[in-house]
């Protein structure tokens, strides 16, 4: 948005002003059909060029507030009549004034540097790009402070890094907003950025070393952000699969999100069981070797096998009680 505010406190007789395009009237108001405002407020200083003769007359104007943007809104529109009415409320009555304008004007509401909305998109944009933050999260960006001193930043002319490296993007976190068109200092934003995961949640009391059925559970969404584990989530065919061989460790309260740790479950294979390991390439192609399992394992988590060949100890996912698989 552009503001131009320009007074002339001459004394000259308004025809010595001559020419068309140059004001003719000791108070001249010029706007176009379609104007930015910086805010909800809508103040004439603003959004309009005002040539006046008398100080005293061009404060009047250039401080008047004539209208507000509904909070539901991104312009509003406003006949030239109306603003006519306005200054001629404002002024001196015997003060001769023009307004230069179309009959009727666009206030479009274009906040001025970078908004929350902006700093929480392009933040969650980068996190996603370096991978810090997983798939299946949603997330929701808080800026707490520092915002109001990004007036004139915008996502083109801004660089926006972490204050430090990270594994996660969660919780409170500080950013540095550098301005790459000139060399002023860097801005400190704090924001706290919170995860929201689907989860299955106890649709009622469970109780300790109860046995589990997926009727006491439902789909939902909770929120993670301090959470040092990941909740169970997943079909309602996986969550029976995971309860086969599963009891309650410590109780579950109604509404609390199953989590691994509260569950006690019985390992879907032993340590020393026989099992296929099949090594897997990029490309797909998939070579198997016989071996055994070293401790207890659970299907669908990490595992380690001794091969029976080389003896070799190797890492991998237990896809089922026999097969273990090793991506290459």
């Amino acid at each position: 948005m552009k503001l131009f505010l320009l007074a002339f406190f001459t004394v000259l007789p308004c025809h010595a002003w001559g020419n068309a395009g140059v004001p003719t009237k000791p108070v001249e108001i010029h706007l176009g059909a379609e104007v930015n405002v910086g805010g909800e407020q809508v103040v004439l200083g603003d959004v309009a060029t005002i040539y006046a003769k008398s100080l005293q007359d061009f404060k009047a104007l250039s401080g008047l507030v004539i209208s507000q943007i509904p909070d539901d809104k991104s312009e509003i529109r406003l006949p030239a009549t109306y603003l006519q009415a306005r200054v001629r409320a404002a002024l001196p009555a015997d003060i001769d004034f023009a307004l230069r304008a179309p009959s009727e004007i666009v206030f479009k509401l274009r906040r001025l540097g970078l908004t929350a909305q902006d700093l929480a998109g392009e933040i969650s944009r980068l996190a996603r790009a370096a991978g810090k933050i997983p798939e299946g999260v949603d997330t929701e960006v808080v800026p707490l402070s520092g915002l109001e001193q990004l007036k004139g930043y915008s996502l083109l002319n801004s660089r926006i890094e972490p204050s430090g490296e990270m594994a996660k993007w969660k919780g409170e976190m500080a950013f540095k907003v550098v301005r790459v068109d000139t060399a002023a200092a860097p801005v400190w934003v704090r924001t706290r950025v919170r995860w929201f995961q689907n989860a299955w949640i106890a649709s009622r009391q469970l109780g300790s070393a109860e046995r589990l059925d997926p009727s006491a559970f439902r789909e939902g969404k909770v929120e993670t952000t301090t959470w040092r584990e990941e909740p169970v989530s997943g079909t309602r065919e996986e969550l029976e699969a995971f309860l086969q061989t599963a009891k309650v460790r410590r109780s579950i309260a109604a509404n609390s999100a199953l989590l691994p740790s509260a569950l006690e479950r019985r390992p879907d294979a032993t340590a020393g069981s026989l099992l296929r390991v099949i090594f897997v390439s990029e490309g797909g192609v998939r070579v198997s070797a016989d071996g055994s399992l070293v401790s207890h394992g659970s299907i669908g988590n990490d595992v380690k096998a001794k091969l029976r060949s080389s003896k070799k100890i190797v890492s991998g996912k237990l896809v089922s009680q026999g097969v273990m698989e090793v991506s290459l």
